[in-house]
């Protein structure tokens, strides 16, 4: 590298191009040392034999990167480096050096510096060095934004995990007392009766929120238990539609199930239920006292079943048929209680036992909810 002012100072323009599109991959990774030391790696040897990037920081100056091709390269320390504002060609303790600005979009940050014993520098790698710290400045801002961003999602995760856990215990609690005034012989009022009947269905409602809270947390975390057995899927589903169904049948819509003779496959029992209960629920629940069916179909070529669970009421509106998948997203219906975590959590269920999830509306025509998985999860 000789210091001319032109951009053969490198073996081509082509050179030029090929090390500022290795820089760039560079800021596809993942964390800020990553980097750093990818940025260091792609523009070295051709900008000299050292290359150190240093900051301002509230404590003081300090280094984010040495990294070295020469050992023997003499480089100045972090405390005269971090305070440079603008481009500085210089020579020290007989190295030359050249240091630029890191900026992002709130002004500076940094500071890139490159050294060499034997080199000196020209424009072309004055304007190349200059090029790195400019979007060496966007890519540090981006990856230091989405660190902040994950860790605060990990505390959200860690806070919604801890309150659940914090909130069954009286739930608990609350169970165990309701319980006992049950059992107990004494004759009550039908004031009193109606009053334990609320708690009892309080403390069941507030021990499905807790669950549905924790769900949440392992659902976004990634780490949806599951331990799987050998299940007979008719058998849940006719376990499922029986605990649904209402004490007076006047008062919950029909409920017609098509099943096999059997569906034996290796799934997590539970989840499963979980499943189907979300679902026929939801059937009730925005099917507008119509009819509901649920249908078993097996595909022995492909090992995999088909769960279709379908209403006849107002349907969804193509514009939800996505987002009600999502967390905290409910139904059309505005007045319905409840978090907003059914579904999604449906579909973390699915996924994770490597199946898929997809809803059949149109407005005025019914909601299919159709699931498929794997015989083996």
């Amino acid at each position: 590298m000789q210091g001319l002012d032109r951009v053969d100072g490198f073996e081509s323009l082509a050179e030029h191009t090929e090390l500022l599109a290795a820089v760039g991959r560079c800021f596809l990774l993942p964390d800020q040392d990553s980097v750093l030391e990818g940025v260091a790696r792609a523009a070295l040897p051709l900008l000299g034999g050292v290359c150190v990037v240093d900051e301002i920081t509230p404590a003081g100056p300090a280094r984010l990167l040495e990294f070295r091709r020469d050992l023997r390269t003499w480089i100045a320390p972090t405390a005269r480096l971090a305070g440079i504002t603008k481009t500085e060609i210089c020579t020290d303790n007989h190295c030359p050096r050249m240091t630029v600005p890191v900026s992002g979009s709130r002004g500076q940050i940094a500071t890139l510096t490159f050294a060499s014993r034997n080199d000196v520098y020209g424009c072309a790698e004055i304007a190349l060095a200059e090029e790195i710290g400019q979007r060496l400045g966007l890519a540090l801002e981006n990856v230091r934004a989405r660190t902040t961003l994950n860790q605060a999602l990990t505390d959200r995760d860690r806070f919604i995990s801890i309150a659940a856990h914090e909130l069954r215990a009286p739930a608990c609690a609350l169970r165990i007392c309701v319980q006992t005034l049950q059992r107990d012989k004494a004759p009550v009022s039908d004031k009193q009766a109606r009053v334990l009947d609320m708690i009892e269905r309080q403390e069941r409602r507030l021990s499905s929120l807790v669950d549905r809270l924790l769900d949440l947390a392992l659902a976004q975390s990634g780490r949806m238990d599951l331990h799987p057995e050998t299940v007979d899927l008719c058998e849940v589903v006719r376990d499922v539609v029986a605990s649904l169904k209402g004490a007076d049948p006047q008062e919950e819509p029909p409920i017609f199930v098509d099943l096999p003779e059997k569906t034996t496959g290796s799934w997590d029992r539970s989840r499963l239920e979980q499943v189907l209960t979300n679902l026929v629920t939801n059937a009730i629940k925005y099917g507008a006292g119509t009819p509901i069916s649920v249908r078993l179909e097996n595909d022995p070529v492909n090992q995999r079943i088909r769960l279709e669970v379908a209403d006849q009421g107002p349907g969804i509106p193509p514009h939800l048929a996505e987002t009600i998948f999502e967390p905290f997203k409910r139904g059309p219906t505005a007045n319905q209680r409840g978090l907003g975590l059914g579904l999604y959590i449906v579909r973390n269920i699915v996924v994770s036992m490597g199946g898929s999830i997809r809803v059949e509306a149109r407005p005025g025509c019914g909601a299919t909810f159709v699931v498929e998985l794997p015989v083996t999860a």
